[in-house]
């Protein structure tokens, strides 16, 4: 299978709504793995302290939930998940979007919207401002409506789905194209019950929709509005960045092969590299676990849990998941592999397709089974474990996730298959 690369993810198709096909619109955007910012982001926030009605402790933790990977060539890895937010200093370089509440349907036709409004099942009220032509506006390549905000605060979840499939597609429609992930479906068990303002954390759990099993917040719009000031705005900001992410460390037994570990982790590429290293840790005294980042390859070693800086967008693009996946083996990264084109010219002429069972340092494309396209790639590292960037923001850091929480992540709109690509053997 060839693998074709492409850089906006266009969730789902507009045919069944009547809409024409959105396929002249894709295009290099700075997202689509763009769902990846808006998933769960942690950590303690100082603001948290300043802004009223928010008394989340900066010193408070929560035990982690320490689980162990089945054994295989790897070892076994010990791991736990934790949540890293976008520094403030970071978060302060990015101006707010835009707190309109327009929704935007690119390249629609004021009938085709009214059809849609008229399909669903809503509230008398609702559907009178939904129609109200004072809320309309038609422009060049779009149709847009400006609802209230109590008009989307009372939308039914059925009418949200359906109106947010749509505006999902288009990054006219900020909110709605990053939504928010939320595990488990409870905001305030998410977050915790003190980490924003009790009627915000209301809001969003009014708000929220599902596609599956899957809790979407799409309206961070409302509750942005909902802020006393910029300190609290940007305490919402930081708190929704949250992207969670494994700390792994490979446990170290008395009965332990280094050499056979080294094996696994080097690849068949690294292998001077590792030996020494795990021969050096077998059997030392007290020491029975060490930090997987160790074990990965230098460039890994130092993106692992951070965020990309200026450095990174030398090239005209800041680093997205091919870049991240091609680069896993490249001491020095390769700029270029930001380009989707460039990226798929190296893809088929450094790497081949192969059957399970994967190894360290595999490709895996997210392919949609619709249209063939590589969406997303992550990497392979042991088990179930991937090494991934979900996104080409600069607020989208590099973590280590389990699979099915990556696939997760990306299938909300397509359907998806896995493909594994090995880096050539070196002659």
């Amino acid at each position: 299978m060839s693998v074709v690369f492409r850089l906006l993810i266009l969730p789902l198709t507009l045919a069944s709504l009547g809409f024409p096909s959105a396929a002249a619109r894709e295009q290099d955007s700075a997202s689509p793995e763009g769902f990846g910012k808006l998933v769960l982001k942690s950590g303690k926030t100082r603001l948290a302290e300043a802004v009223p009605g928010s008394k989340r402790a900066p010193g408070a933790a929560t035990k982690a939930q320490v689980q162990t990977t089945k054994a295989g060539p790897w070892g076994e890895i010990e791991y736990f998940t934790t949540q890293i937010e976008v520094p403030e200093s970071l978060l302060k370089l990015w101006e707010v979007p835009s707190l309109s509440l327009d929704w935007h349907f690119m390249g629609a036709q004021p009938a085709e919207v009214e059809q849609l409004f008229r399909s669903l099942d809503l509230p008398a009220e609702i559907r009178a401002d939904l129609l109200t032509p004072a809320r309309w506006r038609t422009e060049s390549d779009s149709v847009v409506v400006s609802p209230s905000a109590q008009t989307i605060e009372g939308l039914p979840e059925a009418a949200r789905n359906a109106i947010y499939a749509v505006l999902t597609r288009f990054p006219e429609n900020p909110f709605q194209f990053e939504p928010t992930l939320v595990p488990g479906g409870d905001v305030a068990e998410w977050l915790g019950a003190d980490a924003l303002r009790p009627e915000i954390l209301a809001m969003m759990q009014k708000t929220l929709h599902h596609r599956g099993k899957t809790a979407i917040f799409s309206d961070k719009g409302l509750i942005l509005r909902l802020a006393r000031g910029d300190d609290e705005r940007l305490l919402i900001r930081k708190v929704l960045s949250r992207t969670p992410t494994l700390i792994c460390k490979l446990i170290l037994k008395p009965d332990s092969d280094p050499a056979k570990l080294a094996e696994y982790w080097s690849a068949g590429r690294r292998t001077e590299e590792i030996t020494p290293f795990l021969e050096s840790m077998h059997g030392v005294a007290g020491v029975d676990r060490v930090d997987l980042v160790h074990l990965l390859p230098a460039a890994v070693r130092k993106l692992l849990y951070t965020f990309p800086n200026e450095s990174h967008g030398l090239a005209g693009y800041f680093p997205d998941c091919h870049w991240t996946s091609l680069n896993f083996f490249n001491y020095e990264p390769l700029q270029r592999l930001a380009e989707p084109p460039l990226a798929t010219a190296y893809t088929i002429e450094n790497y081949v397709e192969v059957p399970k069972p994967e190894r360290l340092g595999d490709v895996l494309f997210l392919m949609d089974k619709q249209n063939g396209t590589a969406y997303h790639s992550c990497v392979y590292i042991a088990d179930d474990i991937v090494f991934t960037k979900n996104g080409r923001s600069r607020l989208t850091p590099w973590v280590l996730m389990k699979l099915a929480a990556v696939r997760e992540l990306y299938g909300i709109y397509q359907e998806t298959s896995v493909v594994t690509y090995r880096l050539k053997t070196r002659k």
